[in-house]
């Protein structure tokens, strides 16, 4: 049957001579996998730029149960991105959350608000005028919320009365450190509470030092691996470390 929905690119790559394999997270039908024939070429009416990574699309896809390949019928830009993948920042910060996203979300089913979470953190990605130099670290810790494992920060971001430690074992922010490894200190777990408590777009508000960003970012991947079984390792960060902890 033909389906109609928004997609969001999380991994290409080639196929043969011409063709490419697309991941797609998509609003209908939650992750699948497309096989798109003939991209590669002069002739293509369909360029292969338009699956490149993180692209918003609007499609028309082929959906045929026990297929582990799909096809598309129509795409077209949902979002045309005006400075994504033209910044080095940007790109570098796209490019790491569609690797986390791809990879949690490798046989994920239909979410709706998930997909709508998504779509708008790429698209505010491109569009903010604002520093973008927190926004990775504001994403994991709005996605996490979405995965379901989230914690309650809301007691925590704003009193300076007590120092505030995460345990990243039992998803719990305390006033006391765990008897484990698996935590994050002052003062940036207070920061870890600020960024679940403010809004996407409002990452920028916070202020830290680039060797703070880098310990954070270290410490939250952490939270992840524990709580998302066989998350396999993010690597992106590490490729654009100097622009994501500039």
């Amino acid at each position: 049957m033909l389906v109609k929905t928004r997609g969001i690119v999380l991994r290409h790559m080639k196929y043969g001579e011409t063709s490419l394999i697309v991941d797609i997270f998509s609003e209908a039908l939650g992750m699948r996998s497309y096989l798109v024939n003939g991209v590669r070429t002069a002739r293509a009416r369909n360029k292969a730029a338009l699956y490149q990574l993180m692209s918003l699309l609007d499609l028309v896809v082929y959906e045929r149960e026990g297929k582990s390949l799909q096809r598309i019928r129509e795409a077209k830009p949902a979002h045309l991105y005006t400075r994504l993948p033209f910044e080095l920042p940007r790109t570098a910060i796209g490019m790491f959350m569609a690797e986390l996203a791809g990879k949690v979300l490798r046989e994920a089913s239909p979410q709706d608000d998930l997909f709508v979470f998504l779509f708008e953190a790429f698209r505010q990605l491109d569009l903010t005028a604002h520093s973008i130099s927190n926004y990775h670290l504001s994403f994991l810790a709005h996605f996490c919320g979405w995965l379901g494992f989230q914690p309650d920060a809301a007691p925590w971001a704003s009193t300076t009365q007590t120092a505030v430690f995460f345990d990243m074992q039992e998803g719990v922010f305390q006033d006391q450190a765990p008897d484990h490894p698996h935590h994050i200190s002052p003062p940036l777990a207070r920061t870890f509470a600020a960024l679940i408590q403010l809004p996407l777009q409002e990452s920028y508000r916070i202020p830290l030092s680039r060797a703070q960003r880098k310990e954070l970012l270290d410490r939250m991947l952490e939270f992840y691996y524990l709580h998302v079984a066989h998350l396999s390792t993010i690597r992106s960060h590490d490729i654009w470390a100097e622009v994501l902890h500039g």
